[in-house]
């Protein structure tokens, strides 16, 4: 399976787009693809999903039968496992299936003598606003640092391409 973030949510396997068309489950997936091989508490879900408080008594039901319904469509994937800890919720996966961890370690390892290049692959992996058809408030603090992240990665980018005389393009 490979995620994505960098623009609209998106679930591919094998190459063909897997629709989730619950918001609920578009957002317990979203948080935990940020949060990858880390503990998600189940009270944070719950935030996510019902702001100010006005969670209802099912919530903890309503999580739950998220992470069922996204366990159940990530058993395709030997990869890719969705657990519960005391802690709360993982997605263990390899960080390279998703989009945004793709793009900080290209980022990371972009070669000194070759640094624009290597951040353009990384910038080129932006296929929009993140999460940009998820409309919960809990994520409006997170679009707007990765936001901030692709455009300090651009100016990098684009200092790159001036130190190594690509001032015409």
């Amino acid at each position: 399976m490979e995620f994505g973030v960098l623009g609209p949510l998106m679930v591919r396997h094998e190459g063909r787009e897997i629709e989730i068309t619950s918001g609920q489950q578009r957002c317990v997936l979203a948080l935990l693809l940020l949060e990858v091989d880390r503990a998600v508490p189940l009270a944070r879900l719950v935030a996510l999903l019902w702001e100010d408080g006005a969670a209802p008594r099912t919530a903890r039901n309503v999580v739950q039968r998220c992470v069922s319904e996204l366990r159940r469509l990530m058993r395709a994937d030997p990869r890719v496992r969705l657990a519960h800890t005391p802690a709360g919720y993982v997605l263990e996966a390899d960080p390279g299936l998703i989009d945004l961890h793709r793009f900080r370690s290209l980022v990371a390892t972009a070669p000194a003598g070759e640094q624009a290049a290597g951040l353009r692959r990384a910038l080129a992996l932006w296929r929009g606003e993140p999460l940009a058809d998820i409309d919960v408030p809990g994520l409006t603090a997170i679009r707007h640092v990765l936001v901030e992240e692709r455009l300090a990665v651009l100016e990098n980018c684009l200092e790159a391409e001036v130190e190594s005389g690509r001032t015409s393009e």
